[in-house]
C-alpha cells in the first residue's frame, strides 16, 4: 500500500463515524409540548372557536346573496359576477 492509502483510508473512516454520530445527536425540544398542545385545542373546542374539518367552510355560498362577497370563495365570487 503506498503513503496516500494508508493515510486517506482511516481519515476517511474518521470522517464517516463523525458524521453518522453527528447526524443521531439529539435536537433540543423547541416550541410547545404534546400536553400543552392537547390543552389548548381542548380549550378551543370547548369555546367553539375551533372548526375541526372546514366546518367553517361553505362552498355553496355563492348561491346564497345574503353571504357578503369577502366570505365567498374567490371563484365563487368570479361566478357570481358573471
Amino acid at each position: 500500500m503506498n503513503k496516500l492509502q494508508l493515510f486517506a483510508y482511516p481519515v476517511v473512516a474518521a470522517l464517516a463515524l463523525a458524521a453518522a454520530l453527528s447526524a443521531h445527536a439529539e435536537v433540543p425540544a423547541q416550541g410547545k409540548t404534546r400536553a400543552e398542545v392537547k390543552a389548548e385545542l381542548m380549550r378551543s373546542l370547548a369555546d367553539g372557536s375551533y372548526k375541526p374539518g372546514g366546518a367553517g367552510y361553505d362552498p355553496l355560498a355563492f348561491i346564497n346573496p345574503a353571504v357578503p362577497a369577502q366570505k365567498r370563495p374567490a371563484t365563487a365570487a368570479k361566478a357570481a359576477s358573471r
